[in-house]
C-alpha cells in the first residue's frame, strides 16, 4: 500500500483499541490492495486512474464558521471534519450525537456494519482519525431532520459515520460532502443500524470538485418490520 502517511497509527492518537484498529485496517489494505475494473461492480468505472501516492493526508481540522440554517430552518445541522465536531451543534432532544472515540461503546460500533474485508473500509480505517456517531434512541421520532455537512479540503480525506435508529424510532438523517478541490481523494464510510420497526430516511450527497475523487461506501443493517429509504447523488 503506498502510504498516504508516513507516521505510525499511534501517531493519530485517540483511544488503544482506535489505534489497533487502524494497524489492522492498514494491514489488511496493504494485503487485497485496491480494486480494479476486473471486479464487476468496478468495470465501468476509471478506478485504474486511481493513485494512491499522489496523495497527502488532508489537514487537519478547518476552522469553521456555522451559519445558523442550511436546509431550513427546522434542520439541525451538524458541521464535521476529519471526524471532529465543531461547535455551536444543535440536535433534537434525546438525541445523542458524539464521537466514537468518545462513545462508551466505542471500540465495538466501527465494523459493526461494514465489512472490514472491504478494500476501501479497510483504507478508511487505516487513515481514520475519528467517527461521528448519532444515537436516536428507541421510540424517538424526529420531524425535523438531522444534516451532517463534511467539510474537506485538498488532500486525503476520511469521513465516518455512524447512524444507530433504536427499536420503533424514526428519523431523517441527510450527509452532504462539500468543499475540496482537484487533489481531492474522499473516502467516506456510512454504516446504518436501524432496530425492530424503526424507519430511516437516508440521504448522500457529494458537492465536490468534478475532478475530486469520492469513493463512498455505505452499509445497513435493518432490523424485523423496520426501513430504509436512500437517495444517493
Amino acid at each position: 500500500m503506498p502510504p498516504l502517511i508516513t507516521d505510525s497509527p499511534a501517531i493519530r492518537g485517540g483511544p488503544s483499541w482506535l489505534v489497533e484498529m487502524r494497524e489492522a485496517a492498514r494491514a489488511h489494505f496493504e494485503q487485497v490492495g485496491l480494486p480494479d475494473a476486473s471486479d464487476e461492480a468496478w468495470r465501468y468505472s476509471p478506478i485504474g486512474d486511481l493513485d494512491l501516492e499522489r496523495f497527502d493526508l488532508a489537514e487537519g481540522a478547518l476552522e469553521l464558521s456555522a451559519p445558523p440554517t442550511v436546509l431550513g430552518a427546522a434542520a439541525s445541522i451538524v458541521h464535521v471534519t476529519a471526524g471532529r465536531i465543531a461547535p455551536g451543534f444543535e440536535v433534537p432532544a434525546g438525541t445523542v450525537l458524539t464521537t466514537v472515540s468518545d462513545h462508551p461503546e466505542g471500540s465495538m460500533l466501527l465494523g459493526d456494519v461494514a465489512s472490514a474485508a472491504d478494500a476501501l473500509v479497510s483504507l478508511n480505517g487505516a487513515h481514520l482519525d475519528d467517527a461521528l456517531v448519532i444515537d436516536i434512541p428507541r421510540g424517538t421520532h424526529l420531524e425535523a431532520p438531522i444534516v451532517v455537512m463534511h467539510h474537506v479540503t485538498s488532500g486525503a480525506s476520511f469521513p465516518r459515520t455512524l447512524v444507530r435508529l433504536g427499536d420503533g424510532a424514526e428519523a431523517t438523517v441527510i450527509e452532504l460532502v462539500v468543499g475540496g478541490a482537484v487533489g481531492t481523494l474522499n473516502v467516506p464510510v456510512t454504516e446504518l443500524s436501524v432496530g425492530d420497526g424503526a424507519n430511516l430516511r437516508y440521504g448522500s450527497l457529494q458537492l465536490l470538485d468534478h475532478q475530486a475523487w469520492h469513493l463512498a461506501s455505505i452499509a445497513a443493517r435493518v432490523g424485523r418490520d423496520g426501513t430504509i429509504a436512500q437517495l444517493t447523488a
